[in-house]
């Protein structure tokens, strides 16, 4: 009998891959099979990878110190508060948010997630695997999945079969054609499966976070290659909402129909959390302007007096240019809080008129009080942008080239606290990008949204819930301090994310941007925990 050939690959041996657990996604772009639907997070290629052209040239979209260092903070930030790890090199995990169903008590379990979370599965082949050019092949391996709680259920290709362990044969995982995958520094072979794994948390809720952990075995041999987290979810932070409708000119903003249902369903569903609106109230200047002067004041000040008016569109015009707008200031007469913008200062004035003006039997508490756990949204009929460009577009019924406005539209703002030294009245220039004022600017509860976010829901959707979730702790990804990691802004589908780059171009995931990262979910839980949390269900 011959013997094997020198570096022969044996059809039985157990082959070096890893199997990571995805969400539907593609790389620098949305995709449309997920909008929501539970919350899911990992560490994405083209964060740490040169992948995406930026500014001209391939770069990740974390901003790295090293790659190394990079690796080292990131693998610290996704295995933190568990109970088990694989020892794959240079794995990172993914993690699921999903509420239990069939739980009484769990505040909103009977509906989200009532059908699970559907999951893609990618099998991937590194440098590891000295074969690693080879093919994966049908040698009788199979893969486990076997999950740390029984509550954990667990299905594969639609079967339904709601279990805490599974086997199936890896060949089910590689019958699509293997994909050559370049991550600018290196090159990797995969395969992927779609819609895979349902993953449904039944019967009780997760006390800890908990796991599903992958193993491939091949006839005596196993290793463990793959693994997901579950975040614990037995206790749920519920938001409660007032919306303050502006009434002026007889105008009032029309909110997009459901709106409060993808708020539910796909949005703070992602952090297991529950936002609802508590209360809605008009706020009637026109009627209050009657018989008040000081509001009389108000409206004439903001809705005649500081409107500008360009291409037969009125607004507030506000500048990103910080010597701009105290030069617009100077011309104002305005002597302290010289940086304020247009908007910062309606916002204040708006919000402080409310709190002095508004019923009495809603006076208990101030809006700034400390003990005040709702959050006030602001809808007001007033446009804000800066003073609009012009580019030239070719008009295809004069056949010639004409000058269009290019508007940069304000679309809401969150409010800090007025007790800030920053906020109060100054006449010391003080740079708000600074770390000093990062360390003392601190969060309100209140947020204002302006008439052009209404123009579509997918937009209104991004603005109400991006500035709601500053009054929540969250920052900007692209701030400078705060943040463990920066991120390129315009260039993820994140809801703390803007949507266009800090060069001018509209992001690839425009009006797509509502997806939550795991350490923004920790860091709200965090802030809010100590009197927003409801838990310790007993079933």
């Amino acid at each position: 009998m011959s013997s094997p050939k020198k570096n022969a690959l044996s059809k039985s041996c157990l082959r070096d891959f890893s199997v990571h657990f995805r969400r539907p996604y593609e790389i620098g772009r949305p995709v449309d099979e997920y909008n929501g639907e539970f919350g899911f997070d990992w560490v994405r290629d083209e964060y740490i990878y040169p992948i995406l052209t930026i500014k001209e040239i391939k770069d990740p979209v974390i901003y790295a110190y090293s790659h190394d260092f990079t690796f080292s903070l990131l693998k610290d930030n996704y295995v933190r508060s568990v109970n088990k790890e694989i020892s794959y090199p240079n794995y990172f995990p993914s993690w699921l948010s999903i509420f239990a169903s069939g739980c009484k008590g769990v505040l909103g379990s009977e509906e989200i997630n009532a059908q699970g979370a559907v999951l893609d599965l990618e099998i991937h082949q590194d440098v590891i695997d000295a074969y690693y050019q080879d093919k994966l092949t049908v040698n009788g391996t199979v893969l486990i999945f076997e999950a740390s709680n029984t509550s954990i259920k667990i299905s594969t290709f639609n079967n339904n079969q709601q279990t805490d362990y599974i086997e199936e044969p890896l060949s089910r995982f590689i019958d699509s054609e293997r994909v050559k995958v370049n991550l600018g520094t290196k090159t990797r072979y995969a395969y992927k499966k779609k819609k895979a794994i349902t993953v449904h948390c039944l019967g009780d809720v997760l006390k800890q976070n908990e796991s599903i952990t992958v193993i491939a075995k091949c006839g005596e041999n196993k290793k463990e290659v793959g693994i997901i987290y579950l975040s614990r979810n037995d206790q749920v932070i519920t938001k409660g909402l007032v919306i303050v409708d502006v009434k002026v000119n007889g105008e009032i903003l029309k909110r997009p129909e459901n709106y409060e249902k993808a708020l539910k369903y796909n949005i703070f569903n992602q952090c297991l959390m529950v936002v609802q609106v508590l209360k809605t109230d008009i706020f009637d200047l026109d009627r209050l302007s009657k018989t008040d002067a000081e509001v009389g004041a108000f409206v004439k000040k903001w809705w005649t007096k500081e409107i500008s008016e360009a291409y037969g569109k009125k607004f507030l015009e506000v500048c990103s240019n910080t010597l701009e707008q105290e030069s617009q200031n100077s011309i104002r007469n305005k002597t302290i809080n010289v940086e304020e913008d247009l908007s910062q200062e309606f916002q204040r004035e708006l919000i402080d008129l409310y709190d002095r003006k508004r019923k009495v039997e809603d006076k208990l508490l101030s809006i700034y009080s400390e003990v005040e756990q709702k959050n006030y949204i602001f809808f007001a009929p007033i446009c804000v942008s800066e003073t609009p460009k012009t580019e030239n577009v070719y008009d295809p019924i004069s056949k010639k080239e004409i000058s269009q406005p290019v508007w940069m539209n304000v679309l809401g703002s969150a409010s800090y606290k007025p007790k800030s030294k920053f906020l109060t009245p100054r006449v010391k220039k003080i740079d708000m990008n600074s770390k000093e004022a990062f360390n003392e600017l601190k969060w309100a509860n209140t947020v204002a949204v302006f008439k052009d976010a209404m123009a579509t829901k997918e937009g209104f959707l991004k603005t109400f819930s991006h500035e709601l979730c500053h009054t929540f702790g969250l920052l900007h990804t692209f701030n400078v301090h705060g943040n463990k990691f920066r991120y390129q802004q315009g260039y993820t589908d994140n809801i703390m994310d803007y949507s266009y780059t800090d060069d001018g171009e509209t992001s690839k995931f425009n009006k797509r941007q509502l997806v939550f990262r795991k350490d923004q979910v920790d860091e709200m839980y965090t802030i809010n925990s100590k009197e927003k949390i409801l838990g310790d269900h007993n079933h």
